[in-house]
């Protein structure tokens, strides 16, 4: 029986989306397996929860040595871990030079190296392009998190359906809905917040593709009467603060109107269009919306003129 080694040089301390994707989807295989597992972490990388049939195995180097913890993902990683092994890894984090006796299976998010190449350095859409068109090949098997990622890489990649297996993602045991009357209403007290909201949790990545959630909001918020939530009465949503407009179609934003005063000061008044996958805020709330993190976010708008002129469809 083939052991499986896990890259998760990816999981660090506040690890983004792929961060906790490895630990709540890997560290759950580990303990359903009947297979050995390997996973390897960066140095200083938070504890994982694993089975009792796996060893963690921790580089001699911690996140902010990047380069050292490429160059080892890049050419060791594969050739110590994965000899007559499974090596799981995600996209295109793939060891180059790896033993015949490794199967490699990769799993996929998403293609926006691919799709979106203004948003990053053109030297990482260079290099991760590279690494796909070995993955490519060398790949055994693929996972992908959603039918539209498996799409996206028979459409992009070329690589035949029948080669890519769908692995949706769940939602962890940490979001289970919440009971407790004195816990929700610390909640609202502590956060400003109404009956009914819209919360959006993301970076200030462009993929985020928080515009275009404002966008529908702006347009369901006007056909409200016709919405409701289980539990709640029919058009019942919070309305947009004023600082956020449509009046052209497209959300836009001014820290003259903004009622809120968490404007910085450092920044003068400005109205600014936004583009339909620009996004920079961490949270959005129909009723307390940070219109300073707003402006900053806007502010990217101008830099993604392709994107700003793809059609909104609903």
């Amino acid at each position: 029986m083939k052991h499986v080694a896990i890259n998760a040089l990816q999981y660090k301390q506040n690890s983004s989306g792929i961060g906790v994707m490895i630990r709540e989807l890997f560290s759950r295989y580990t303990r359903v397996t009947s297979r050995p597992c390997q996973v390897v972490l960066p140095h200083d990388g938070p504890d994982f929860p694993a089975g009792p049939r796996t060893e963690l195995v921790r580089i001699l180097w911690d996140h902010r040595q990047s380069l050292h913890r490429m160059f080892f993902q890049t050419f060791s990683l594969g050739r110590r871990y994965g000899r007559d092994g499974v090596l799981l890894t995600t996209d295109s984090k793939t060891p180059f030079f790896l033993p015949k006796s490794c199967t490699l299976i990769p799993l996929i998010t998403d293609l926006a190296v691919f799709r979106m190449p203004e948003v990053y350095q053109a030297s990482r859409v260079w290099w991760w392009r590279f690494q796909y068109r070995y993955l490519c090949r060398r790949a055994d098997l693929f996972l992908a998190i959603s039918e539209f990622t498996k799409s996206e890489m028979v459409r992009v990649l070329n690589i035949p359906p029948e080669k890519i297996r769908v692995v949706p993602c769940a939602a962890s045991e940490d979001l289970a809905p919440v009971t407790d009357p004195a816990v929700l209403a610390d909640l609202r007290t502590r956060y400003t917040l109404p009956e009914h909201f819209l919360l959006f949790v993301g970076n200030n990545n462009p993929r985020k593709n928080l515009a275009r959630m404002i966008q529908a909001f702006d347009r369901a918020k006007e056909r409200a009467g016709s919405l409701s939530s289980p539990g709640s009465r029919a058009g019942n949503l919070t309305p947009m603060p004023s600082c956020v407009t449509s009046a052209t179609g497209t959300p836009s934003i001014s820290s003259a109107s903004c009622p809120m005063r968490t404007c910085p000061p450092s920044t003068p008044p400005r109205s600014s269009s936004c583009s339909p996958h620009s996004t920079r805020a961490s949270a959005f709330l129909s009723s307390s919306l940070s219109c300073a993190a707003l402006q900053c976010w806007l502010a990217t708008a101008p830099l993604y003129p392709r994107l700003a002129a793809r059609p909104l469809s609903m």
